[in-house]
C-alpha cells in the first residue's frame, strides 16, 4: 500500500514490486542461514535433531502402538466390553442344513414358517393389544 499511495504506482505494479522485494529478502535470509550452519559445523558445532525429525519419530511411535493394538487378541477385547449380547439358542433350532431342509419343504409343497407371528391371522385378543 505504501508503494501505491506514496510512490504513485498503480495497484498491480505496486503488488508486483512488493512481491519481488519479499522474495529477494526471503532468499537472502535463506542463503545466510544455510552458510551460517555450514560455518558452525566447520568450527565443530553439532546440531541436534530438527523439529521435523522429532515429529517423524513421534509419528513412528504412534504407528507402533497401533501395530501393538492390532495384535491384541479378540477375546481380550471382548472381555473388556461393558455390554455383551447374550443370545440363548436352541441347538436343534440353530443347526445348519445347508438349505437341504428348505429344499425338502419346497419339494413337498410345504411353505416354511420363517416368522409365524407375522403369518398367523390376528385374533380379537391380539388386536386389542396392538397400538393404533
Amino acid at each position: 500500500m505504501n508503494l501505491h499511495e506514496y510512490q504513485g504506482l498503480s495497484l498491480s505494479d505496486a503488488y508486483c514490486r512488493a512481491v519481488a522485494q519479499f522474495r529477494a529478502l526471503r532468499s537472502e535470509h535463506h542463503i545466510a542461514s544455510v552458510y551460517a550452519a555450514y560455518e558452525a559445523e566447520t568450527f565443530g558445532s553439532t546440531f541436534g535433531r530438527s523439529e521435523i525429525e522429532k515429529a517423524f519419530e513421534r509419528e513412528k511411535g504412534v504407528l507402533e502402538t497401533w501395530k501393538q493394538e492390532e495384535q491384541v487378541d479378540e477375546s481380550a477385547r471382548m472381555a473388556t466390553k461393558r455390554w455383551r449380547a447374550i443370545i440363548e439358542r436352541d441347538p436343534a433350532e440353530g443347526s445348519w442344513t445347508k438349505g437341504e431342509e428348505y429344499v425338502r419343504l419346497w419339494k413337498a409343497n410345504i411353505e416354511p414358517e420363517c416368522a409365524p407371528q407375522l403369518t398367523e391371522p390376528m385374533t380379537e385378543a391380539s388386536a386389542d393389544t396392538v397400538p393404533p
